[in-house]
């Protein structure tokens, strides 16, 4: 007999009537609505074994699909427990899983089951292939380089989405169609209701945006057929692909279906809410032609959070309407204190896409666990900055150790891991338990970013490309060779004064490199050596033994063995080095240039190698994203950076916009704004005992002002939980600071000798870039106007160089020609020529788009502006000022365009982009980003102030963008300086140039994108 009758009972006694009965009803179609900590895991697994208990059925005639992997392993946990060994027995899968037992089940179906599946690295190059197809003015086509394949997640999300939600383009388009018609004639936010801005009904600009997302969707979805001919053509399948078979074998093999239909006796879905449309069609499937199934549905529709999933708001409404189940509601809430299961309510009740509503159900959840009397109401603490934010909540988490308190139970909770990074940093410093779990891409970090690099650089080399010096600051800093920067220096002063000559020809010659340093071994040589023998290596030995020797000889591995986190540094070196043997097996010939490719690829499409780090221990404070807690519970939850810039519902005109697609019902009001609001009423609920929302209203490093998450004022209107404002001592924000301050900093290894730096600033002449450089990052200013080190070239400097050529040439033309105009033949041509001059940026096809772009861009200019190009009374192009002095310091500068008015002089600075209002008006403090061509503006007054060679002030300075939107001018910014303004710039001119003569290079601007602060980091 059942082995586990006594444990069940056991258990059973301990349910509620609702949850009882949710075990009891074991035969037809039953949708039970499980709120958070109403015990539906419970509830499952032990239906389960009633099911076994009150039937004849065997643990295989039970089918359990779960949405993840983790709520497969949490059930069947949970079975053992109850069940021991037999839980086994029991069918357990993610719909995925399901899906690839069928195919494996049936060979003689599906005669394509040799179907490789399709890599990551596969796709993208399909997507791409795509991409690369589109003609220039085709509406989906970009013509710069960093944009062009700007799309290709969003056709990614596009395939997925229409495959997992069982999507046809045709369908899609017709909804379109039908949603801009309703939008028309039943919303009045998209039809004028008066006649001010238009005739009463005509469409308002509203509608015409909507249009316009919709034409480009369209665009996308014309590609979807292409896209499966190629997967086709390749003899691979996606991962969707194996739900949309198995759906197709149980839709057209009778025999099939009735195989499993017969095993299965009795179905259960887990998490039914976040199910996608394919997968809910599996079990409908399952189902078919039964009378009566024994359908058993567990969700929350206030719980999904996975809407980019492709799941859908409707799945219990539609489950409602199409089986008619008993429906049981779980009301009685075991985990959390009444305080926050009340406030949780009463924020979700202001979601319009609810059952309650819908279905006129009851949801009142009651607080029914061992704390439910505790009277701790939530509260929401303001804080003047982030720093003071963090601050408190370090000095709480020290409180809470020192008073005992278990800080397993504490967890901080956020919506994206970069608002707790630094608090992590200090909590770790201070050697305070903590655990944070998550993702890492390997390629974004350091230390493995510098063996990529070296790997890049071998097989450049190999392949007789020497134009890599943006590479060798990376083969500079191995760990084995301790190069001294003095060497560096050499080099650097060495090339600048031959300009004919690169890093790379002297690194690949022993005798230059003797000559430049006057010595014969130095670590510059021994790394000469090695680099040789690497790149001889790329043809006589396996991809994974060029891969070893580097890691070897390199000093990679000592570097991990010696490191404080040296497991991680060595597990994220050995999982490298797996991904490289796993591509070697399946391609036998992989290369180093197979491996450069994926990589770069893999880096251009925001495609990780993943690498789960665990940082501290189980037994520490839980650091948890939001969407990561759900299925957690904690005593004391923080809820952190609860600001509206880390929760508002950005508009997103990059994906393709889909249509509602409404199934069976149509659940008004649900939209990004109400998932957001879940996704908080997820996070709240973790919390037993206490729950706390922080946020700030400044920004520490900006000083912009901040505003609440509009989730705040909810909590404040509905449930009057009052907002606090905390002020803490000074002095205690001080030392937090302190611990904070962890800038990155020039190591001994990189400091060449001070000697030599300040004979390289003896004649030294400041010009407006080294300030922007130098405030930016001082750490960048001294690898590259100190030691000249390299970076490479890229197609957005190439073309704009080109525009500058062209313009330059042509407007001087223009006016020394005299009033006829030479017309737009002749600057199209300068334009060709100025784009072969810098053909070295480009590779063919980025050349091609950009003869076709640039003739495009330079006619909308010309149009615009080439009638006042008569006007001045003279014009200086390419104007170099220099032998002046501004506030006691040396500057110079080039100036693009001056024209000479008879009381003033205007300038131009032509940018090859479109205008970033940041940085065109005045700096914010704490943002070294912001400001930067605003000063660039002012600086060029004061040079014309103080150059004796223009008598005239210049009373305005332009910055004349050449690129815009499509159907609007171009922008052209005006700056007048003020005094005010001359004298704020000569101040930071003479305080940066003080700042470089005293050498202060040490401190790093520490932003994660800054190539040099992670290159000193390493």
């Amino acid at each position: 007999m059942i082995t586990y009758q006594h444990t069940f009972q056991e258990e059973y006694k301990r349910l509620n009537a609702q949850q009882q009965q949710a075990v009891d009803t074991i035969e037809g179609p039953v949708m039970v609505l499980a709120g958070p900590g109403t015990g539906k895991t419970q509830i499952l697994a032990l239906r389960i074994c009633n099911i076994l208990m009150q039937t004849d059925a065997q643990p295989n005639n039970i089918l359990c699909l779960t949405f993840t992997d983790q709520g497969a392993v949490e059930m069947r946990k949970r079975l053992i427990a109850f069940m021991g060994a037999d839980a086994y027995k029991v069918h357990v899968f993610t719909y995925h899983a399901f899906a690839k037992k069928i195919i494996q089940e049936n060979p003689d179906h599906f005669n394509n089951y040799l179907l490789e599946p399709l890599s990551d690295i596969e796709r993208i190059s399909v997507i791409r292939e795509i991409i690369d197809g589109f003609e220039f003015g085709h509406i989906l086509h970009r013509i710069k380089a960093d944009a062009k394949y700007f799309d290709r997640k969003n056709f990614e999300n596009l395939y997925q989405t229409m495959k997992k939600e069982g999507w046809r383009s045709e369908d899609l388009k017709a909804a379109m169609d039908k949603d801009l018609a309703d939008k028309l004639a039943l919303d009045p936010d998209y039809s004028y209701k008066t006649d001010r801005n238009g005739k009463k009904g005509d469409p308002n600009p509203k509608y015409f945006t909507l249009e316009k997302r919709y034409i480009k969707a369209k665009a996308a979805l014309d590609t979807y057929d292409d896209y499966i001919h190629k997967l086709e053509k390749l003899n691979r399948f996606d991962y969707a692909d194996m739900i949309n078979w198995s759906i197709e074998a149980l839709e057209t093999n009778e025999n099939i279906r009735l195989d499993y239909q017969e095993q299965y006796l009795y179905l259960l879905a887990d998490e039914f809410q976040d199910s996608s449309g394919t997968q809910i069609d599996i079990l409908n499937l399952l189902a078919k032609d039964v009378e009566q199934p024994n359908l058993f549905v567990v969700g929350d529709d206030d719980q999904s959070i996975y809407r980019f999933q492709g799941a859908s708001m409707e799945n219990l409404a539609v489950f409602n309407t199409v089986y008619n189940p008993k429906l049981i509601v779980l009301l009685n809430n075991y985990r959390s204190s009444t305080p926050i299961v009340e406030a949780s309510k009463q924020l979700i009740a202001s979601n319009q896409s609810r059952l309650t509503r819908t279905m006129q159900l009851d949801k009142n959840f009651i607080a029914s666990g061992p704390h439910k009397d505790l009277d701790t109401e939530p509260e929401v603490l303001e804080f003047n900055n982030i720093i003071a934010e963090e601050t408190y909540l370090y000095e709480t988490i020290v409180k809470l150790r020192d008073e005992g308190k278990p800080l397993h139970e504490v967890a901080v909770l956020f919506p994206q891991h970069k608002i707790a990074s630094e608090l992590i940093k200090v909590l770790t410093k201070e050697n305070i338990p903590v655990q944070v779990k998550r993702k890492v891409d390997l390629l974004k970090v350091p230390y493995i970013n510098n063996i990529l690099n070296i790997l890049e650089l071998i097989n450049k080399l190999h392949k007789g490309d020497y134009a890599v010096d943006h590479l060798i600051p990376e083969l500079l800093n191995l760990p084995r060779f301790n190069v001294d920067f003095t060497e560096v220096y050499k080099i650097g002063k060495y090339l600048s004064a031959h300009k004919d000559e690169n890093w790379t020809d002297i690194l690949m010659s022993k005798e230059k490199l003797s000559e430049i340093t006057n010595n014969t071994e130095t670590p510059l040589h021994a790394i000469q050596e090695h680099l040789s023998n690497w790149v001889s290596y790329v043809t006589s030995k396996t991809t994974q033994t060029v891969f070893q020797h580097i890691i070897e000889e390199g000093g990679f591995i000592d570097q991990a063995l010696l490191a404080n986190d040296n497991y991680w540094k060595l597990e994220m070196l050995n999982t490298l080095f797996d991904y490289i043997k796993d591509e070697s097996v399946a391609k036998p010939d992989f290369s180093i240039d197979d491996l450069n490719t994926q990589i770069q690829i893999m880096s251009e499409n925001d495609l990780s190698l993943d690498f789960v780090d665990v940082i501290g221990d189980s037994d520490g404070v839980q650091f948890v994203s939001c969407h990561g807690s759900k299925g957690m519970q904690f005593d004391q939850v923080f809820m952190i950076g609860c600001i509206d810039n880390n929760w508002k519902v950005k508009a997103s005109q990059s994906g393709f916009k889909l249509p509602p697609m409404g199934k069976v019902v149509n659940i008004n009001g649900d939209s990004d704004e109400e998932e957001k609001r879940r996704l908080w009423y997820v996070a709240m609920t973790r919390a037993r005992k206490q729950l706390t929302f922080t946020y700030s209203i400044e920004d520490t490093e900006s000083q912009k002002e901040l505003t609440p998450a509009s989730y705040i004022a909810e909590l404040n209107d509905r449930c009057e939980i009052k907002t606090t404002q905390i002020k803490l001592p000074k002095e205690v924000i001080t030392a937090y600071q302190e611990k904070r301050m962890t800038l990155p900093k020039l190591k001994s290894e990189h400091w060449i000798d001070e000697q030599i730096i300040r004979s390289r600033l003896e004649n030294y002449v400041m010009n407006v870039t080294h300030v922007n450089k130098y405030l930016s990052c001082p750490i960048t200013f001294y690898f590259e106007v100190i030691l000249r080190v390299s970076s490479a070239r890229t197609s957005n400097m190439g073309y704009g160089n080109a525009i500058h050529f062209a313009l330059e040439k042509y407007i001087r033309q223009q006016y020394e020609a005299g009033p006829n105009s030479l017309g737009i033949d002749l600057l199209i041509k300068l334009y060709n020529e100025g784009l072969i001059k810098y053909s070295s940026h480009f590779t063919k096809r980025e050349f091609e788009d950009y003869l076709k772009h640039g003739k495009q861009t330079l006619e909308k200019y010309y149009n615009q502006y080439n009638k006042e190009w008569l006007q001045p009374k003279a014009m200086h192009f390419e104007k170099k000022i220099d032998n002046v002095v501004i506030n006691g310091v040396p500057f110079s500068g080039y100036v693009d365009r001056i024209d000479v008015h008879d009381t003033h002089v205007e300038v131009f600075d032509y940018k090859t982009g479109s205008q970033n209002y940041k940085k065109v008006k005045p700096p914010i403090e704490g943002d070294t980003e912001s400001g930067t061509q605003w000063r660039q503006i002012i600086a060029y007054a004061l040079l014309i102030e103080a150059s004796p060679e223009f008598s005239k002030p210049m009373n305005k300075g332009y910055l004349d963008f050449t690129e815009g939107k499509e159907d609007k001018p171009l922008t052209r910014k005006g700056i007048s300086p003020e005094r005010t303004d001359l004298d704020q710039v000569a101040a930071e001119i003479r305080s940066v140039y003080d700042k470089i003569t005293a050498l202060e290079f040490h401190n790093g601007c520490q932003k994660d994108r800054c190539r040099w602060c992670r290159f000193v980091q390493t």
